[in-house]
């Protein structure tokens, strides 16, 4: 008995035993390979998204706190000529409330020393006052590396002796703000906040 033919596809009559699929036709059939690998590769293009994101945040963060510290450093350098004895105290704060501040009311955690005395640290929209003011009228060498030789004293404005430097006064900022990260700190995250540092000098 002859299949019945319509419209260019085989039919065959009821009753009447079809041929089984081929072996080599099973594997080549492709059909639900697409969702299969996007279900094996959308676990890690979700986890690089959220990585991307989380270092995105730190970093957009860090940026931030570094404009904060450009902002008092340059109200240091600005305000500089206060950095006596008399005057040391409310210069700190002042230095410290523009990075503190920059992005509203406590916006960072700063903490600023002026010719390694007089301090202002400001933590949760609260500051604080610590240090000497003796130390205004001092001044001090800075090294190579960018540290200060805070052991010993020298005349203001003079050649450091080893150095092309000039001594001078200076003021040291750090803003800290809290960061959790979701993954590594990146080397940004630091304790579960983010610091930024700079040493300024103003005279």
């Amino acid at each position: 008995m002859r299949p019945r033919r319509g419209r260019g596809r085989r039919q065959w009559r009821q009753g009447e035993a079809r041929p089984m699929i081929s072996r080599r036709r099973f594997l080549r059939d492709e059909a639900g390979v697409s969702a299969i690998e996007f279900a094996l590769i959308a676990p890690v293009l979700c986890l690089i998204f959220v990585a991307t994101l989380d270092l995105g945040g730190a970093l957009y963060t860090r940026f931030e706190l570094n404009e904060a510290v450009s902002a008092s450093a340059a109200y240091a350098l600005v305000q500089g000529e206060s950095v006596t004895a008399t005057d040391v105290g409310d210069y700190a704060t002042a230095v410290a409330a523009v990075a503190a501040n920059s992005r509203g009311t406590g916006w960072a955690n700063v903490t600023v020393t002026v010719n390694n005395g007089a301090t202002r640290t400001v933590a949760g929209g609260n500051p604080a006052a610590s240090g000497s003011t003796a130390t205004a009228d001092n001044c001090y060498c800075p090294r190579a590396d960018g540290t200060i030789n805070w052991t010993s004293t020298v005349a203001c404005a003079t050649q450091c002796t080893g150095t092309n430097l000039v001594s001078g006064k200076f003021v040291e900022i750090e803003a800290r703000r809290s960061y959790q990260p979701i993954f590594a700190g990146y080397g940004i995250v630091d304790g579960g906040e983010i610091p930024v540092s700079a040493v300024v000098q103003v005279q």
